[in-house]
């Protein structure tokens, strides 16, 4: 009996060091500038990153591709030339954005993250492409002194958001850092 709880001990305690160590690791952020030079974002350093451009914008797409599917989380940020206003129409057309790729609004507000105001955006649903559950935080993020605004978007798969998921998400969302 005894050497079985000296497994069992040895087992638990190599699953909570791993899974530890993951968190450091992740946990360790690099700060990536998009291609046009219009803002950056602290990002996990090893995270798979790819970037994207047109005429009006300029964003960084990137995720943890080692983990399952009902643990994965993207991220999207993208910087946008268009004129956005932050107010209660905004709210409305999030919310109607969300209901055409058959997601819930559970939550939306205004206000301030960092000089940045921000409306934000939680929304929820079945993926239909991937048929798997899907949690978007969008948020909205407009300088008075810089022009255009940044659009970030949280997708995390699965059926909720773990805590650890959405501090880091407001990590991120906190590091992004606008460029005139």
């Amino acid at each position: 009996m005894k050497i079985y709880l000296i497994i069992f001990l040895t087992i638990l305690t190599f699953g909570i060091s791993c899974k530890q160590d993951r968190k450091i690791t992740t946990n360790i952020n690099t700060t990536v500038p998009d291609l046009k030079g219009k803002f950056e974002v602290e990002l996990p350093s090893s995270w798979h990153k790819e970037f994207n451009t047109s005429d009006i914008s300029s964003g960084i797409i990137s995720s943890d591709t080692t983990v399952d599917m009902n643990e994965v989380m993207v991220i999207n940020a993208t910087w946008n030339a268009d004129t956005v206003f932050i107010n209660s129409h905004l709210e409305n057309v999030l919310d109607s954005l969300n209901e055409t790729v058959g997601l819930k609004t559970k939550m939306s507000k205004t206000g301030k993250i960092n000089e940045y105001r921000t409306c934000f955006n939680f929304s929820f649903g079945l993926d239909s492409l991937n048929e798997i559950n899907r949690n978007q935080l969008l948020y909205v993020l407009k300088s008075d002194s810089i022009g255009g605004h940044i659009l970030f978007t949280a997708i995390v798969y699965g059926d909720s958001i773990q805590e650890s998921q959405s501090e880091l998400v407001a990590e991120i969302v906190k590091s992004i850092e606008m460029k005139k």
